[in-house]
């Protein structure tokens, strides 16, 4: 059982020194989904308020609780050297006293993650390449001060910000959709994850069309690729979009823009087999996900010309 510095960071050392081999994404025999290597961000973990398999007898148990032994099932772990539900549950014969003592000092002074959004960009919002994207983000926290704010596109760090307003302009070159994500860390070393914002970036130079983003599962998740398809006029039946994409269990999702010649009420018209749900403007005008046979559905909306 390996003993490391437990000062500021020391406590996500020594998790991951002690916990990380079975505790990470695909780690053996894991009773609970938390994550404890150290390059995880505390916020994306799931170790603040995770969910426990086996509760140990602890009423309301969770990973761990901010400010609250009683419902912290790792404290219960760490406090033993029982068989049974020891942690780490192999050669530890002795309880790390100065290590649980840390811990237990540390999670005494979190009140909970910092609290971080984007305000910008908007979800589905579109821009046309090259595009300049501001990003922009509110974060605050009740544990000391916010210390940086970092930007993620997907698993990329795009950059960070360590003074408010948190911002950063990314210059974006290429066509594509992105997740978007701010991370916050405070003065503790304790990070929160905003939502996702996911924005679509189209190529100004490939003529019209609609953007479209290929999900292997039904409900927009398990995504396979991006391509701009010049029209949506599709018939899968049992089939699939393309190779990499099961038949018959898939979802799509395209973003584009419109352009009305005139200031009136327009009608949008659809025949679809199954799931279906159409905005224009960020609203909402057709919302028809289920299973059903091949369907025309109808939506209309005001739109100003130009």
């Amino acid at each position: 059982m390996s003993r490391l510095p437990l000062l500021r960071s020391g406590h996500r050392s020594y998790l991951d020194a002690n916990c990380s081999h079975c505790h990470r994404p695909g780690g053996p025999a894991c009773q609970s989904e938390w994550d404890a290597r150290i390059e995880t961000p505390l916020g994306a973990s799931l170790i603040l308020g995770g969910s426990v398999v086996d509760t140990l007898g602890v009423p309301g148990p969770r990973i761990v609780v901010p400010k609250d032994l009683e419902h912290w099932v790792m404290y219960r772990r760490l406090s033993t050297a029982t068989e049974s539900y020891r942690m780490p549950p192999l050669a530890k014969n002795f309880v790390d006293s100065d290590a649980v003592n840390t811990l237990a000092a540390w999670i005494g002074v979190l009140t909970g993650l910092p609290e971080v959004s984007l305000a910008s960009p908007a979800t589905g919002r579109l821009y046309q390449s090259p595009a300049k994207i501001v990003l922009t983000a509110r974060a605050q926290t009740t544990n000391g001060s916010i210390a940086k704010v970092e930007f993620y596109a997907g698993d990329q760090k795009l950059g960070e910000a360590t003074e408010s307003p948190y911002q950063l302009t990314w210059n974006v070159a290429s066509a594509g959709s992105h997740e978007l994500r701010a991370l916050a860390t405070d003065s503790l070393g304790v990070t929160g994850s905003s939502p996702t914002a996911t924005i679509s970036v189209l190529d100004a130079t490939s003529g019209g069309g609609l953007l479209g983003d290929y999900f292997d599962e039904i409900n927009l998740t398990g995504k396979k690729f991006t391509r701009l398809d010049p029209m949506v006029n599709f018939d899968w039946w049992n089939g699939s979009p393309a190779p990499e994409i099961g038949p018959d269990a898939f979802s799509v999702r395209w973003i584009g823009n419109i352009t009305p010649k005139y200031t009136e009420t327009y009608p949008f018209i659809a025949t679809v087999d199954d799931g279906f749900r159409l905005y224009v403007s960020n609203r909402l005008i057709v919302d028809k996900w289920i299973d059903q046979a091949p369907t025309i559905h109808r939506g209309t909306i005001g739109l100003q010309a130009g």
